[in-house]
């Protein structure tokens, strides 16, 4: 069984392997809305081929080899359960310093996050956040200023994956590109009605105060944004650039 991987997906864990402090940057990222996408459940760091498993009793194979080849299918199914998926995080952030955040529509304990999303086959990182920002809060004034170079992951513990279904029971988590985005429109741009509807209800909020208010197992995550963008923040409000 053989499993090819994306340029895209090599690429990124390249990026992974870099550890290293946050780059800021100014330049503005155009989205790249004319590229093909995939479904948002398609969206996935390996692409496995379908095969049927060899048989003992073909005159081609041998006994053993059909065993190692087995043993191969059976490794190989066992690592597609056990991946990443793909995606950014998107810390926005107002001119009073506060960060965007927002409740799920199908979040009945009413925790807050910000927004994520999926990277799309072939999708720059930068692009992806853009695009999923504008697709879940209709937000298009908005650049990023800011990003962490190691991408961070967090796994779903037992009982979100055994909720999970279709293509999404693939994945043991998800690793994410997270960028600090400036927001310089008026909160009038922000509309959570959008064609699929991630969100019921939205604040300002310190950065600070996410990882008590974010679901538990995204909260290391959140700790190690605000250990990061944090001071950027505070740095960009010094210099008057939000």
């Amino acid at each position: 069984m053989r499993v090819a991987r994306t340029t895209l997906g090599t690429q990124l864990r390249s990026n992974y392997s870099r550890i290293a402090p946050i780059r800021q940057t100014g330049s503005i990222v155009k989205q790249q809305m004319e590229e093909p996408r995939l479904h948002r459940d398609q969206r996935t760091e390996t692409r496995v081929c379908s095969c049927t498993p060899p048989s003992v009793g073909d005159p081609s194979i041998s006994s053993t080899d059909a065993d190692s080849l087995r043993s191969d299918i059976l490794t190989s199914t066992i690592e597609l359960h056990d991946t990443y998926r793909l995606g950014v995080g998107i810390c926005m952030v107002n001119r009073q310093g506060l960060v965007f955040a927002a409740q799920r529509v199908d979040d009945s304990k009413n925790t807050w996050q910000m927004p994520q999303g999926g990277i799309d086959e072939g999708e720059d990182p930068a692009a992806a956040a853009l695009r999923e920002l504008q697709e879940e809060t209709s937000v298009s004034s908005a650049r990023i200023v800011g990003e962490i170079d190691e991408w961070l992951s967090y796994d779903f513990p037992t009982k979100v994956r055994e909720k999970l279904y279709g293509p999404w029971t693939r994945y043991k988590g998800q690793k994410q590109k997270w960028y600090l985005i400036q927001f310089y429109g008026s909160d009038g741009e922000i509309n959570l009605e959008t064609e699929h509807k991630e969100f019921k209800a939205w604040a300002w909020k310190p950065l600070e105060e996410l990882p008590q208010s974010v679901v538990e197992f995204k909260a290391d995550v959140y700790s190690r944004v605000a250990e990061r963008f944090g001071p950027l923040i505070q740095q960009l409000q010094h210099n008057g650039e939000l």
